[in-house]
């Protein structure tokens, strides 16, 4: 499996190495992705992230096979011995928890492809309104702390805390979401930086349609060869943040 890398800054892993061969053990448990791990399947294999310790890993191919077979029990049949024994070391990894209540399975993240982005056919002109600047403003502050947390899960957290005081997802809300965000992109670049800023992108405009009483979604993908991560912003099937063709190389791993 190779190393974990941090998805705070979104970037490509730059070292890998290889699992040590897990003991036996014959005796039969279920598990669950542990707390904070969250887990797609990509590329033939099985990508996890620990909000923890701020981290990606990727089974081998091999490894990938084994926990297929985990997943796909629930409850009957048995695993296989080898199985078993590769489960018991992703618990000691703290990938996987034990559970004995026969209901927990192990849910690999899903979540529906976008459609559609302001990047791609928007032709309507893009401007912001200078009232609206102290507002955005605030966004950028905002993100600039939560990023300068240090903690990648205090990130999360925080995003969390902002959509709560949200209003629900609405279809009628669409358009409103599409001007903030317009505005937000047109007054962005007299401040910063968009360039390789996925991460802080996304937390300031959610932060400013949060502030609105709008709520959008966090989302968070992968790919391989090289391995890379990266996030955005979307609202109802509409990129937000990126480009749908950029977006559709990445597998989503969790949104918020």
């Amino acid at each position: 499996m190779p190393d974990f890398s941090s998805p705070s800054g979104c970037t490509s892993a730059s070292s890998q190495r290889r699992f040590p061969n897990p003991g036996r053990n014959t005796s039969y448990r279920p598990f669950r992705l542990a707390p904070g791990i969250h887990c797609c399947h990509t590329g033939g294999t099985h990508v996890f992230l620990d909000l923890c310790r701020d981290r990606y890993a990727c089974l081998t191919e091999a490894q990938a096979v084994l926990f297929q077979e985990i997943c796909a029990v629930f409850p009957e049949p048995a695993l296989g011995v080898e199985a078993l024994s590769f489960g018991n070391f992703l618990v000691k990894k703290g990938i996987l928890q034990a559970t004995f209540t026969g209901s927990d399975r192990i849910d690999l993240f899903q979540w529906p492809a976008p459609d559609r982005s302001l990047f791609d056919l928007d032709q309507v002109e893009w401007r912001f309104r200078a009232h609206r600047v102290p507002a955005m403003l605030g966004s950028m502050r905002a993100a600039s702390a939560a990023c300068h947390s240090g903690a990648f899960q205090d990130q999360i957290t925080r995003a969390r805390g902002w959509k709560s005081k949200s209003k629900s997802v609405s279809l009628d809300t669409s358009d409103v979401v599409a001007d903030l965000a317009r505005e937000f992109h047109t007054f962005a670049p007299f401040v910063f930086s968009t360039r390789d800023a996925c991460r802080y992108t996304s937390l300031a405009l959610l932060h400013y349609l949060s502030a609105a009483g709008l709520c959008a979604d966090w989302v968070f993908g992968v790919r391989l060869s090289p391995f890379s991560a990266h996030c955005w912003l979307e609202f109802n099937g509409l990129l937000l943040t990126d480009e749908t063709l950029t977006v559709r190389e990445f597998t989503p791993i969790m949104a918020v």
